[in-house]
């Protein structure tokens, strides 16, 4: 089982029912007493909320990409998600935390990934042919074009606009903040969805191929019966997608895990080389440096070792590397097993 890293409390109304439904589809799958291996981040709303509002998104970035790194340096989590819509404008950052980390430096796990949720919308929108897409959500979801140019630029799915319903969308956002997520829904909020849904677009010959709850409290208020068209819940297909990849027998599709660690010589030859698992992650550099050779362990915060300088190849330097990781690293961390297995003997090099 993979360990799934949730940064949750926006709202903690729906971070509840992410926890619920990834546990409880678990189970469904493997039965027994088994439940999620998930670590679960509930970070306090209002500050982020107030960020939003002052549109502060540089600090947002910064505090969500050190609690993503945070799940995945301190909580080993091999896959971390953000449980709402709305901070996924700032995705990019996150990502780009996490992928650095894994791949260019200071990496301490090794398999981790970031689980967009428009990645797994589009998922569900492909299977039923969707091209052209209502997106319901907050005003910010509905009014920015973090989503519109992510769905359109990665999957090509068009977002249709909402700039002609001003005050429907208003009062879209006010019954998400203002009942949704207080857990209230009321049965004239259910009615004005419903009417909105059934007349857009009044003032276009096109129709949107499916609707995307593109809220996580949202599915509180609508169903897949309730209209006629496919209702794509962003919250249930980002569960969805979580789950497959928590089980090792039904997840992790296009997220191989490698079983090779191969060494590389730099491009100076002798003067340095890389050990990289199969999918080019970094583990650690060998370099020269005043004449000793060194090692940067990018698993154990960014450690460095002096091997010293008594060597007459790169290949005699490699093995002493190797030997680092088996006696010193594997001692340090337990999540170095997986290298143990599969790095070849010092002696074999």
């Amino acid at each position: 089982m993979k360990r799934i890293g949730i940064i949750g409390g926006m709202s903690f109304e729906s971070t509840l029912h992410y926890y619920e439904q990834i546990n409880r589809k678990v189970n469904e799958r493997a039965g027994g007493l088994v439940s999620a291996d998930l670590v679960l981040r509930s970070v306090n709303f209002e500050e982020y909320h107030d960020l939003m509002e002052k549109g502060d998104w540089n600090e947002i970035a910064h505090r969500l990409s050190f609690e993503a790194l945070d799940l995945v340096l301190k909580n080993k989590c091999d896959y971390v998600a953000v449980a709402t819509n709305a901070m996924y404008k700032v995705a990019p950052a996150i990502k780009r935390r996490i992928e650095w980390w894994r791949q260019d430096g200071g990496g301490i796990y090794l398999y981790s990934r970031f689980v967009h949720i428009g990645d797994c919308v589009a998922e569900k929108l492909k299977e039923v042919g969707a091209k052209r897409i209502l997106l319901l959500g907050t005003k910010f979801t509905m009014t920015e074009k973090f989503m519109k140019k992510f769905f359109y630029g990665r999957h090509n799915i068009q977002v249709m606009g909402v700039r002609n319903y001003p005050e429907e969308v208003d009062e879209i956002n006010r019954i998400i903040f203002e009942e949704l997520r207080h857990g209230i829904v009321t049965p004239e909020s259910k009615e004005f969805m419903m009417n909105f849904v059934y007349q857009f677009p009044s003032d276009s010959e096109f129709r949107p191929d499916a609707i995307v709850l593109g809220c996580t409290e949202l599915n509180m208020i609508l169903e897949p019966g309730d209209v006629d068209i496919p209702l794509i819940d962003s919250t249930q297909a980002h569960i969805d997608k979580l789950v497959d990849l928590c089980l090792p027998e039904t997840g992790g599709k296009g997220f191989k895990k490698s079983d090779k660690y191969i060494w590389h010589e730099n491009p100076a030859g002798k003067n340095g080389a890389t050990l990289y698992d199969g999918d080019i992650i970094r583990v650690c550099d060998i370099y020269k440096q005043n004449g000793s050779w060194h090692m940067r362990l990018y698993r154990l915060g960014d450690t460095h070792v002096n091997l010293g300088n008594d060597f007459s190849s790169i290949k005699e330097v490699e093995r002493a590397a190797t030997q680092v990781i088996r006696d010193h690293c594997i001692k340090e961390a337990d999540w170095y097993s997986d290298i143990k297995k599969h790095l070849p003997a010092p002696d074999s090099i």
